[in-house]
């Protein structure tokens, strides 16, 4: 008997990249005003990383081939205001929710069976994505990653092993939906079934 459904948050409920694009913007008017980078190439550079699945140095990357050499203060710049901002950012534009996987959770929430959130990330960005998609109500248990520790992201199990152990569940009462096979996926190391339900978003999403 199903007693528990889960859903990853970013490129699940909602489209990442209607998030990422508002702060990224933000973040490129910022650098041209410190180092005179033109703002367009910036973003155009850190939304090709973005769709790339580059996590790793962003910010660096996608000031690498517009200079000669990266300016001395950069580090301490990207620490000091960069990251900051980008922690703390609140969207003022609508978040794009997928909304066919916005009706599938909505399906459960009527019928009154429990739900719970588990994503990854820092506390207070997710948190900022969850009050704009004003979905809070919806879940008996939001669980992000960073407040455990970033070791506890997905794919380490530990959210998972939480849920389990709070509502007292067998693993095949439970379900999650997701869409990252790689990362999501860990769930069925405890015995809870993953459903992937991904989106294309390389293709259609990079015009807004």
């Amino acid at each position: 008997m199903l007693k528990m459904v889960g859903f990853d948050l970013d490129d699940t409920l909602y489209y990442h990249w209607s998030f990422e694009k508002q702060i990224f913007y933000k973040i490129s008017i910022v650098v041209e005003k410190k180092y005179g980078i033109n703002r367009e190439k910036y973003f155009e550079n850190l939304k090709s990383l973005f769709f790339q699945k580059n996590k790793y140095r962003t910010f660096d990357y996608a000031l690498k081939n517009l200079v000669h050499e990266i300016p001395e203060d950069w580090d301490n710049f990207v620490k000091d205001m960069i990251l900051p901002i980008y922690r703390n950012f609140k969207p003022k534009d609508k978040l794009e929710k997928i909304e066919e996987n916005f009706k599938i959770m909505l399906d459960y929430y009527t019928k009154k069976i429990p739900l719970f959130l588990v994503t990854n990330g820092n506390v207070n960005v997710q948190k900022n994505k969850i009050d704009k998609l004003e979905i809070a109500s919806y879940f008996d248990e939001i669980l992000i990653s960073d407040f455990f520790g970033k070791e506890y992201r997905k794919p380490n199990t530990y959210m998972f092993s939480y849920i389990l152990e709070k509502y007292n569940l067998n693993p095949n009462e439970v379900i999650y939906y997701g869409d990252d096979e790689k990362i999501d996926s860990c769930s069925e190391i405890l015995g809870i079934k993953f459903i992937n339900i991904s989106k294309d978003i390389s293709k259609d999403r990079r015009k807004f």
